[in-house]
């Protein structure tokens, strides 16, 4: 369950159970509209994404443990035993058939080594591995478009950790887990730097980025980046 509390200019605390999106509909027909837009910069949404003590969720806590785990490692971890691939089990054994394996995409693009898929492209794939969720979306737009049309994407300034970051590029989107201090560890979407791999960055300069491959003009009136929502309570089960 999601909880919203406003704190309106004049000291009055309103709380109602529902994203902040819902709660924003809510009070925009029964708060003076004045008081309710300078009121809004004091939302702050409380979720089940935190303990009652204020530490982060255990399982954003692994979440963002094994994300981090993963920084500069271009291929997306293999299940066979003793391939070099496979950080549990690492060794030089041959992989013939490596799990994940790269698709015809893949192969098309050079998008992998030996079969081994690289993580470039596969940002949606990234983030619910990190979660240990299931393949319910097939691309970040999916999910994307999902939580916006139930009301759980927000773009107030105060993102907590694990919070899932998306980002309008092309027919995809773009998906990351946000770390805190206005950084996102996520993958890449640029073909030439597919051997980077997994990367810390800034979510400004993702949205430079992007801005650029979807021509949009640098502090323009439109941009890429499209907000953040907390992960899916199923997630965190």
């Amino acid at each position: 369950m999601v909880k919203t509390i406003i704190k309106l200019t004049d000291g009055t605390v309103i709380e109602i159970d529902g994203s902040t999106n819902e709660t924003q509909k809510i009070l925009a027909l029964y708060v003076d509209k004045e008081k309710f837009e300078k009121a809004e910069a004091l939302t702050k949404t409380v979720t089940e994404n935190a303990i009652e003590d204020g530490t982060t969720h255990p399982k954003i806590q692994s979440a963002l443990m094994w994300a981090k785990s993963q920084i500069k490692q271009y291929a997306q971890p293999c299940g066979t035993p003793g391939c070099k691939f496979n950080k549990a089990d690492k060794g030089s054994a041959a992989c013939e058939t490596p799990n994940p394996r790269a698709d015809d995409d893949d192969v098309k693009q050079e998008n992998h080594e030996a079969y081994h898929p690289f993580w470039n492209f596969y940002c949606m794939r990234f983030v619910r591995t990190a979660y240990g969720a299931p393949a319910d979306y097939a691309k970040a737009e999916d999910m994307y478009q999902t939580l916006s049309k139930s009301g759980e994407i927000s773009t107030i300034n105060e993102i907590p950790l694990g919070a899932l970051i998306f980002w309008h590029w092309s027919v995809y989107g773009h998906i990351g887990i946000y770390l805190g201090d206005g950084n996102v560890i996520h993958t890449g979407v640029n073909p030439d730097r597919k051997k980077i791999g997994v990367r810390e960055s800034p979510l400004t300069e993702i949205t430079d980025v992007l801005d650029g491959y979807n021509h949009y003009e640098k502090g323009g009136a439109r941009t890429s980046y499209l907000g953040w929502a907390h992960s899916p309570e199923k997630w965190l089960k």
